[in-house]
């Protein structure tokens, strides 16, 4: 199998053909080729993964501030400082005084950072010194954030002793004990208290609008509406260790989650004739999975009954964000709307784009207690299915007073609720209502912990976040140039100029051959036409055996193309056609039974440069269109939803039936009408 690195570098030699097609008269290309194949040589893959991604930093720094920064690399020559390598392209965007230039080439851009970056997210091990480093700074973390007031390490949470709303409030941030920045202690400012002020009004007017959380209530409106009763599995590890271990026969069930999910109702189905499981929490197990080469992504598997009913609540979240106003902000399932916000901002400047460190590690209960703290029901449906405690590879456990780790089905929705809490709360100058809100439509969004807010409350915003113990990634944060990234957007002046960052370039598997294609595609729709020949031409023998070439918006996977089905004419369709025993014969007969199909295949065939028939081309006489077998990448995915469901109506033959009566009234076990 090749190496990544070799991939990696003639990738290299395509893109550098793109940029001498962009710019004829530029010089020392070629040197550029021959200059990082040896220090290939030197660093190995290092150089892709690690080297490259910190000149594109210093990219972004340059963008960002006017001026690039002036270490850190080989000098093109005394008179002008840009880097040696691709110095062609960086004269093309600074000055010889290293300024950014008034009309900085877009395109200029656009190739260099997917030279820096074409490696930076390839998923291959890091050293176990990093990943040991990454779980040490996980636990610094940890051990420094604030202590929540409530407790939490009970069944059962208190929310009714004293008064919630009269025992916590943001504003108890400003005590002494904040180990994590101790630094922001000294002379708190009257605006710090102003900013937590407003933004635990506004987090007490937001989750009064979510309205009470009842399980069985939203459970019955689920089910009367055809939805399901909404619990379910994640698709990843959970904390129980076994091979053949299954989801849906829970070994425990605590106390704190029965007071919640009563195990009757909740986990016990209606084929499982067992009474409930012991009173135990099972700890979640921390893993290591790869991200980059810089360090692993730290997440937590948690325990099968904790998971299956967090999507319950994260269901119920997600609903009522849609139903409310909330929604004109936050829409999980259309992450292109912060893209395009993104792309106008870095235009005209009026927004910021914000980036967290580490964010779910850094949300604490401490902030997640006095953000719900007006909707005890919310509060007390996260306790019942968090997770307490967390063993690290060590076999050390340790008890948790963040609010989740990633892993969880309910760290997302939360933490997006919770910074587009914080954002509005910075971006208004007063106490915000529900009122207020529309004056902020397509200014101000969140998703995850890509936040965008208006520039001139960027101040503001950062100050109330870093009060909360979360940490703004200033490198990848942008108020001051053109320059803009949120979502996975990198924008320009109005320009896409979104490097195609894979991970992985070599197509060892499906599951890898289906990412290498994906990349192919992207730099061909990109205009890297040569870069996306020169990875296809890399790959090993028979890689892409039965993948043909399919439109851009095709469901089938394939190679794309710009010319859709310019191929079949206008009175021919193509179809997928999967093997599903057919045998491939190529039909000659006509929808009336006359020799019509004799006529107009061959013509198909010519059409299509094909002279004679193939077996994995024919023509269907009762649609009455040319089909032709592609090959496709395809998951289990449906098999284990459909187990689920099985278990669920106790047999196989039970659930057929389900099935057949379903299908005739029009309805998908999803709840989407056919």
């Amino acid at each position: 199998m090749k190496s990544h690195s070799d991939v990696l570098v003639h990738t290299v030699a395509g893109l550098l053909k793109d940029v001498q097609l962009a710019y004829p008269t530029m010089n020392g290309l070629s040197k550029d080729y021959d200059r990082l194949t040896r220090l290939v040589v030197e660093r190995g893959i290092g150089i892709f993964t690690l080297d490259l991604p910190a000149r594109d930093q210093q990219l972004l720094a340059g963008l960002e501030t006017g001026r690039l920064p002036p270490n850190g690399y080989q000098r093109y020559s005394k008179g002008y400082p840009v880097p040696r390598l691709f110095a062609g392209l960086y004269m093309r965007i600074f000055n010889k005084d290293l300024s950014l230039k008034v009309d900085a080439d877009v395109n200029a851009i656009m190739f260099l950072r997917q030279l820096l970056c074409l490696g930076k997210k390839l998923e291959l091990p890091c050293s176990e010194r990093r990943k040991q480093l990454a779980i040490k700074e996980y636990v610094n973390v940890e051990q420094q954030l604030v202590n929540p007031t409530l407790e939490w390490g009970n069944d059962a949470l208190d929310c009714a002793t004293g008064g919630l709303l009269n025992r916590i409030h943001l504003c108890d941030s400003l005590g002494p004990d904040l180990p994590l920045y101790p630094e922001y202690n000294i002379g708190r400012s009257t605006r710090e208290q102003l900013l937590l002020a407003r933004c635990q009004h506004f987090a007490d007017v937001i989750a009064r609008e979510l309205g009470i959380f009842c399980p069985d209530c939203y459970i019955e409106g689920r089910t009367a509406e055809g939805q399901g009763p909404g619990f379910k599995h994640g698709p990843g590890a959970v904390a129980e260790h076994g091979g053949s271990f299954d989801k849906y026969r829970f070994r425990h069930w605590s106390d704190k989650l029965q007071h919640f999910y009563p195990w009757e109702t909740t986990g016990k189905l209606p084929s499982d004739e067992r009474c409930r499981p012991i009173n135990h929490e099972v700890p979640s197990r921390l893993i290591c999975v790869p991200k980059t080469a810089k360090g692993p992504r730290i997440i937590a598997a948690e325990p099968s009954e904790h998971m299956y009913t967090q999507n319950l609540l994260a269901s119920w979240l997600v609903s009522r964000i849609r139903a409310t106003q909330i929604g004109k902000f936050i829409n999980f399932k259309r992450q292109e709307l912060s893209g395009e916000m993104v792309l106008k901002a870095s235009l005209d400047r009026e927004l910021a784009t914000i980036d967290l460190s580490s964010a779910s590690d850094r949300l604490s209960l401490f902030v997640v207690e006095r953000m719900f703290r007006s909707n005890p029901s919310v509060l007390k449906a996260i306790h019942a299915t968090r997770t307490r405690w967390l063993r690290l590879p060590s076999g050390e456990c340790i008890e948790l007073k963040k609010f989740a780790s990633q892993g969880t089905a309910l760290t997302f929705p939360v933490q997006t609720l919770v910074f587009w809490i914080i954002s509005m709360a910075a971006s208004h100058e007063g106490f915000l209502e529900m009122k207020d809100l529309g004056r902020y439509v397509n200014r101000v969004r969140t998703f995850g912990d890509d936040i965008i807010v208006p520039a001139s409350r960027y101040a503001e915003t950062t100050a109330l976040l870093t009060a909360l113990q979360l940490k703004v990634n200033t490198d990848k944060s942008f108020v001051n140039g053109h320059f803009r990234e949120s979502c996975g957007v990198d924008a320009f002046k109005g320009y896409d100029i979104t490097p195609s960052k894979p991970k992985t370039v070599v197509s060892g598997s499906p599951a890898s051959c289906g990412a290498v294609i994906d990349t192919i595609n992207n730099l061909f729709y990109k205009g890297y036409w040569h870069a996306s020949d020169y990875l296809r031409n890399r790959q090993p023998p028979g890689s892409f055996k039965g993948i043909r070439v399919v439109g851009r918006d095709a469901g089938p996977t394939g190679f794309g193309s710009f010319s859709t089905s310019c191929y079949f004419g206008r009175s021919i369709a193509v179809s997928v056609w999967g093997n599903s025993g057919h045998n491939g014969e190529l039909r000659s007969r006509g929808c009336s039974g006359d020799s019509l199909g004799r006529i107009l295949v061959p013509r198909a065939l010519a059409a299509i440069g094909l002279t004679t028939p193939r077996r994995d081309v024919r023509f269907n006489r009762s649609l009455q269109r040319l089909e032709v077998r592609i090959g496709c990448i395809t998951t289990d995915t449906r098999s284990r939803h459909e187990q689920s469901w099985v278990r669920w109506f106790g047999s196989q033959e039970e659930f057929s039936f389900l099935v057949n009566i379903l299908m005739l009234l029009g309805i998908s076990l999803t709840g989407e009408e056919e």
